[in-house]
């Protein structure tokens, strides 16, 4: 075989030599830039997740403020309402006391009226007819108006 034939087969080889490698070359860089593009998506991925969890846990501690505010104010109402039940029945018993206490006055009123006639049967001036309607009516009007809270002593 000519040498010519030889040189050409060894170019050959070469040229193919070089190709290959280059191929590979080029082979190499893709799966490194396809690893590369695969790794930012999964970096990206674990970003937007743990981003999700830090808004979730953000959430989260928001609604337990809120719950915890919630049950502050449901507390507050709670306490205020009982107060408020307390007060009324307070009051209650004050007007049940201060009604007992107008009976007590009209009975002792009227009583007090019984004896004067029985006394002195005949009244000895006409101006001087005693109404014990009049006489109480006359009396809760010239009083300052006696509440529940100044029956208790509050002001």
């Amino acid at each position: 075989m000519p040498a010519w034939a030889w040189i050409l087969i060894i170019a050959t080889v070469v040229v193919l030599g070089v190709l290959i490698a280059v191929a590979l070359k080029k082979v190499r860089e893709m799966q490194r830039d396809r690893k590369r593009r695969e790794a930012d998506r999964l970096r990206l991925d674990a970003e937007r997740k743990l981003a999700g969890a830090e808004q979730s846990e953000q959430t989260a501690r928001q609604a337990a403020a809120t719950v915890t505010e919630e049950r502050t104010q449901a507390d507050r109402m709670r306490n205020e309402a009982e107060a408020r039940e307390a007060r009324a029945e307070e009051l209650e018993e004050i007007a049940e006391r201060e009604t007992q206490r107008a009976r007590e006055q009209r009975t002792s009123a009227e009583q007090t009226v019984r004896k004067a006639q029985s006394v002195d049967p005949r009244p000895t001036d006409t101006d001087d007819d005693f109404d014990v309607d009049e006489a109480l009516a006359d009396r809760s009007a010239s009083e300052p108006n006696r509440g529940p809270r100044e029956a208790s002593g509050e002001e």
